[in-house]
């Protein structure tokens, strides 16, 4: 009886696709605010969506650096 064991020494790849594109679609939205946000010329809506942006970007580096379990325990509101 020989069994054959396959070992995979690379990681998957679909999560860092899907993070990546989720990245770019996130670019754009945040992107499009801005230039909304720009054209309405309201300096407490600037703000505003400064520290929204700033938010944004807390939340993508978590998901980055700490990956599944900063995420299975972010939307897990009791």
């Amino acid at each position: 009886m020989s069994e054959q064991f396959e070992l995979s020494l690379t990681p998957p790849i679909l999560p860092a696709v899907c993070y990546f594109i989720v990245s770019i679609v996130v670019f754009f939205l945040l992107y499009l605010g801005k230039l909304k946000v720009n054209r309405l010329h309201k300096y407490p809506l600037f703000i505003a969506y400064t520290l929204f942006v700033i938010a944004i970007a807390a939340i993508q580096i978590n998901v980055f650096a700490n990956g599944y379990e900063f995420v299975s325990g972010w939307p897990n509101v009791s």
